[in-house]
């Protein structure tokens, strides 16, 4: 078997992650064979396992990554302070836009596909996707409800509340009459938003159901 330089390894390593990028969002996990992947990147089926054990651990590289970037975004806008309910609203639908453009994305709504993928992950692997996901925004809800911007309350509740409704619309989504399809999410992102940052209504006892 042709032994790889650094340079090329690396060089490969990024071609697995573009190329199974596209292969995967257009054929599944499941339709998309570990020979498409190599011969994709131009190598060898066998030099595939060089750099991942199996595509299920491509995948998960490529999905790890994305949310990476993400949370990237959406760290930044959680830094501002003003205007926190318009704030979150935005942050709400920019997460929802951003799984429906990612073909990846889509993959992970799709629970036919992910649960084959997270029996073969390792634990660490597991608690590693959890901490990409929920963990930052508890953290950021966390630090909001610090300076007063958001209501006091548990924040892992308050982030799986977001993350759930986001996940669980845009799974559905399809299911939507077709002339309200595209006001779900800022219809309920707005009310989210304004429940969660209603903080004078709460001093008050007169704050929303959450």
């Amino acid at each position: 078997m042709k032994g790889f330089t650094e340079n090329e390894k690396e060089q490969i390593r990024e071609r697995l992650m573009l190329k199974g990028r596209e292969l995967f969002g257009l054929q599944g996990i499941k339709r998309t064979s570990v020979e498409d992947l190599a011969r994709s990147a131009s190598i060898a089926t066998g030099s595939f396992y060089l750099f991942f054990e199996s595509k299920e651990a491509l995948f998960y590289e490529i999905m790890m990554r994305d949310f990476g970037q993400n949370q990237a975004m959406f760290e930044k806008a959680f830094s501002c302070t003003e205007h926190p309910a318009m704030l979150l609203e935005m942050i709400m639908t920019g997460a929802s836009d951003a799984m429906d453009k990612s073909p990846i994305t889509k993959r992970i709504l799709n629970m036919e596909e992910m649960e084959p993928l997270f029996r073969k992950l390792l634990p660490e692997q597991v608690e590693a996707f959890e901490n990409a996901t929920i963990v930052p925004m508890t953290e950021n809800i966390r630090r909001w409800q610090e300076k007063g911007l958001i209501i006091p309350g548990d924040p892992f509740l308050y982030a799986n509340i977001v993350s759930t409704v986001l996940l669980l619309v845009n799974m559905h989504r399809s299911q939507f009459p077709e002339k309200i399809r595209n006001q779900v999410i800022p219809t309920l992102a707005k009310f989210i938003a304004k429940e969660l940052t209603d903080t004078a209504g709460k001093d008050n006892g007169k704050g929303g159901v959450i």
